[in-house]
């Protein structure tokens, strides 16, 4: 399994990182949404993405909205510590609400 995890913040990436060690996943990090773009890109075989909602420049459901355009099928899990942002995109992605557990982002990937 490969996953892009975009976050402007480099230890959330690593914190991220660090959970799905040894699970076998394969990760591409990113800090921003153009970033990740490039990874889909480049890498045809994403099977999930692990986002941040407030990215810089282009983010929250304009993000969503971009993603569910050009990869309608994608694996999309959003996080975010808002429950405002939660309740606004619940039913078009995966939600973890920050901080969440190595169980729920396994669970959010589909392991």
């Amino acid at each position: 399994m490969k996953i892009i995890v975009v976050d402007d913040e480099f230890e959330v990436r690593e914190t991220i990182k660090n959970m799905l060690d040894g699970t076998g996943v394969e990760i591409v990090p990113v800090a921003d949404a153009i970033a990740a773009l490039l990874a889909l890109k480049n890498n045809q075989d994403v099977d999930a993405i692990v986002s941040d909602y407030r990215l810089p420049g282009l983010g929250g459901s304009d993000w969503i909205e971009l993603v569910r355009h050009y990869h309608p099928t994608m694996n999309l899990v959003v996080i975010t510590g808002y429950e405002i942002a939660r309740d606004k995109i619940a039913d078009v992605v995966n939600v973890l609400m920050k901080p969440f557990t190595k169980q729920q982002l396994l669970a959010a990937i589909g392991l």
